[in-house]
């Protein structure tokens, strides 16, 4: 019974962890995103379309790909500010992506 309920709390644990996806975001990196979403989209984070997507400006095929990574599943249309940021965080630190507004923003700030 014992092993029985510490597996049930390891994979609880692991379902938990596995749906916040990546760790959340500094207030340094949240401003970041903000500056970007203002140069990208003009802050409107309801974005949709078929190419780019949401208030950052995310190529809709890197959407559906990074988003999974963070626990997101859908459009980034109807996802929350936050998790935008959290799914262009993911995309930038783990395939290098870049936005044009970099020009205008500088880099993301990894911590």
């Amino acid at each position: 019974m014992r092993h029985a309920l510490i597996a049930l709390v390891v994979v609880v644990l692991g379902i938990t962890t596995a749906a916040s996806g990546a760790r959340s975001l500094s207030q340094r990196q949240i401003a970041f995103w903000d500056r970007v979403a203002d140069c990208e989209e003009h802050g409107a984070w309801w974005q949709g379309g078929r190419t780019f997507v949401g208030g950052l400006g995310i190529w809709a095929g890197n959407w559906w790909a990074w988003a999974p990574h963070v626990g997101v599943r859908t459009p980034a249309s109807s996802t929350r500010r936050i998790d935008q940021m959290r799914v262009a965080q993911w995309g930038y630190e783990n395939v290098g992506a870049r936005w044009g507004c970099f020009a205008v923003t500088g880099y993301p700030i990894i911590e």
